[in-house]
């Protein structure tokens, strides 16, 4: 998940530096850079380029409205926002390791956090909206759903309510046998799985789900009750409001609906996470599909 596992955060557990220069792409849509000198073995630089944002959302200084104040909350002293970023790139901050809090729990927590930077930078403004749901409140002054960057010009939309949230995908694959394989996944998701969190359980575990393993989910005890996961050729009515580019789709729309339980204390960050690497997951299962058959 994020850049877990990767070489920042081995570079974290070194005691001495070592000289990186390391670049890297993520989902093929964010790309990282990551700097460390032996001269200075307590700093790290660390870059990130977002995708291209479509017209309808929302960036400022081109990051996602909220990513600063997010960034600040999440890092504190250990991270230094540096103005402007690195050519290239939405943000590039300073990591000061001598900073790291000396309680091991707490350091890994926070070493974690650094590597989903992904999440906390691209999903500031989807967490805002899933804490309002958390305390059954509405996002003041929205009147139309609201336009997350999802995938380099392309978005994802909020519709909130006091008592959920509705998140819609307009699905889009560039090749033709790409969006046959999503299509057909995709009504095997809405038709079996209709639940949040066992479509989420699938996701963050990485279980390779077929037809089969759908249907066992299905039967699953209560799961009738769960929130569902809708799947339709035609754009949802929740979209009435949206740019007429987002009804401009090949493989159907993508519904989930949000409730306050989803985002109860730690469900938040999954839930955030699992929603912004959605296409992600379809996208994976595509491939699959493709080189399996």
């Amino acid at each position: 998940m994020a850049l877990q596992g990767s070489s920042i955060t081995a570079c974290f557990s070194l005691e001495k530096g070592i000289e990186l220069d390391c670049h890297w792409v993520e989902f093929d849509d964010v790309r990282y850079h990551v700097q460390a000198a032996m001269k200075n073995p307590q700093l790290l630089l660390l870059s990130v380029s977002l995708p291209t944002p479509p017209l309808e959302t929302v960036f400022f200084g081109g990051l996602p409205l909220g990513a600063i104040e997010a960034i600040k909350a999440a890092y504190g002293v250990v991270v230094q926002i540096l103005d402007p970023p690195r050519d290239g790139f939405n943000l590039t901050v300073k990591l000061n390791l001598s900073k790291l809090p000396p309680d091991e729990e707490y350091k890994h927590a926070l070493l974690v956090k650094i590597a989903s930077v992904r999440e906390v930078v691209l999903g500031a403004p989807l967490r805002v909206v899933l804490k309002h749901l958390a305390s059954r409140a509405v996002v003041p002054d929205v009147n139309k759903p609201i336009a997350l960057v999802h995938r380099p010009k392309e978005s994802f939309f909020l519709v909130p309510q006091a008592e959920k949230v509705t998140v819609v995908f307009p699905m889009r694959f560039k090749h033709s046998v790409d969006t046959v394989l999503a299509t057909s996944f995709l009504q095997v998701v809405s038709q079996f799985l209709p639940s949040l969190d066992n479509f989420f359980d699938l996701w963050v575990i990485g279980i390779p789900v077929d037809r089969q393993e759908f249907v066992e989910a299905r039967c699953t005890t209560g799961l009738n009750n769960a929130p569902p996961c809708l799947w339709s050729l035609s754009s949802p009515s929740e979209l009435e409001g949206a740019p007429v580019e987002a009804s401009s789709v090949n493989a159907g729309f993508v519904s989930f609906v949000i409730f306050p339980r989803h985002v109860e204390g730690k469900k938040l960050d999954r839930t955030v996470w699992s929603l912004l690497t959605f296409h992600a997951y379809v996208s994976y299962h595509v491939k699959v599909r493709f080189f399996c058959s």
